[in-house]
């Protein structure tokens, strides 16, 4: 989780967003992913997803937007 969290907030970061606020928006993610029930959309299903686009990224023209998609897609259900 610690790569996750580091690569996340390095996405805010390279926008200007204190390195504060982002990590307590990680933070409330981590909180919401890992929910004991949430059974798939959970942060192995994060992790997942961020591991598989790698395969795609020469592909992707906004990687960073694509990866926040991914964070926030199912952070509320």
């Amino acid at each position: 989780i610690y790569l996750m969290k580091k690569e996340f907030i390095s996405i805010f970061t390279k926008r200007n967003l204190e390195e504060k606020k982002a990590d307590s928006l990680f933070e409330k993610l981590n909180q919401h992913y890992s929910d004991p029930n949430r059974h798939y959309h959970n942060l192995t299903h994060i992790r997942e997803m961020l591991e598989g686009l790698e395969e795609v990224r020469s592909d992707i023209q906004d990687l960073d937007s694509v990866k926040l998609a991914i964070w926030f897609h199912d952070c509320f259900y």
